[in-house]
This record gives structure tokens, sequence and C-alpha cells, in this order.
């Protein structure tokens, strides 16, 4: 059909399955460069899949262990969101992590509250609650590298409340465990318990669901 838009679409859509499902990062990082090559070959330039792809070879950088160029990538990204304050958000976030990994905790910080303020300004109803989990995990971590224990309880509390709002099981469970993780770090051993406990029933809860949806299946077949 000679449509070269969609082609980059698939091209990003195989990035992110070999970075997302199967990390294969390398695979992940060709299929994202490939288009890219395509998107800037065009006339028209169409941004929202520039800043798609561009965002799927930053994160393949990044897991690759090359942070320096995942950071020449997201910044490069800041120009492609446009009027987009998710996508905004969402290079924010990942210049902080990558920051992070880095252990520049100070460089990070700020890339995750301008994430945090962007997803608040834009979801005043705070109806993506996934994405405000994900922000305070991170600064809540960030507050813990930076030696702030009370600030890092703070977000690590609105972490596992957005966590629970977002009904997403996995992200329930990373945030569990990450708050598990902090407490045993701190010696403090009674919450470390509890969060472990908590990350525990979810999963068995993630598990015994994902039996009955094999059993349902199976007896509709």
């Amino acid at each position: 059909a000679k449509d070269s838009v969609m082609i980059a679409h698939n091209y990003t859509s195989l990035s992110l399955m070999y970075h997302n499902d199967l990390q294969d990062y390398t695979l992940g990082l060709r299929y994202a460069l490939d288009a890219l090559k395509i998107l800037h070959s065009l006339k028209k330039k169409n941004q929202q899949a520039i800043w798609i792809a561009t965002n799927a070879a930053a994160i393949s950088y990044d897991d690759s262990n090359q942070p320096d160029k995942a950071l020449e990538y997201h910044f490069k990204n800041l120009n492609n969101v446009g009027e987009d304050k998710d996508n905004l958000a969402t290079t924010n976030n990942n210049i902080g992590n990558t920051y992070r990994k880095k252990k520049l905790f100070a460089k990070a910080e700020p890339y995750f509250i301008k994430a945090l303020e962007t997803h608040i300004t834009q979801r005043g109803e705070f109806k993506n609650e996934y994405d405000l989990a994900t922000v305070y995990n991170n600064l809540s971590g960030v507050n813990w590298d930076l030696d702030r224990p009370e600030k890092a309880k703070m977000y690590r509390d609105s972490a596992i409340h957005y966590s629970i709002l977002s009904g997403k099981t996995e992200k329930l469970m990373d945030t569990y465990y990450e708050a598990y993780q902090m407490s045993e770090k701190n010696e403090d051993y009674k919450d470390a318990v509890g969060y472990l406990k908590q990350y525990v029933t979810v999963k068995d809860s993630a598990i015994n669901s994902e039996r009955e949806k094999i059993v349902y299946n199976l007896e509709v077949q």
C-alpha cells in the first residue's frame, strides 16, 4: 500500500515487543532505528510517530547499558512531544530513570518532579493512576538514594495509593515489593514483613485469577 507511516508504526511495535516482552534490547533498538529512518525520510513529519519510535530507541539504549545514548535520544524527544502532555511526562520520567541508573540522583529528581507536575496538571481528576504510581515510586526510590527516608516514605505511600486505584496487579506488586525492599534496608522489619505479605497476597490472587480464566476457557471449549 506504500504506507510509510504504517510501516514505521509496525517497526516500532516490533521494537516495543522485543523490549518489553522478550527483553531482547538489541532487536528492540534495531527496529526502533528502522522506524526512525523511515519517519525522518518523509517530507511531512509525523511528530507523534517520531516520538514513539524515538522513545522506543531510547529505552532500548537504556536497558542495553548505553545510558549516554539513551539520554541523547530522550533529550531529542523533548522536541517531539508537541502539545501532548502525557508524552512530556513520560520523557521526563525516563530521563530521571536514566540519570538514576547512572547514580546521578540529584540530577534525576527534578525530572521526576517535572513528570509528576505534568501528570497532575494534565489529569486533574487523577484518571491516569498507573502513571502517577510509577512516578511516585521513582520519587520514593530517588529520595531513598539521596538519604531522605521520611520523604521517601511519603512518596511510597502515594505510590501504593495510586497503585491500588490503578487496578493493575503488576503495578501493585512492583510497588509493594519496592516498599518491602526499602523497609528492609532501613531495618524496619515490621513494615518489611507487612509489605512482603501484601506482595505475596496480590501475587497469589493474580495466579488464582489466571487459573480461573484458563479453567473457564477450557469449559467454554
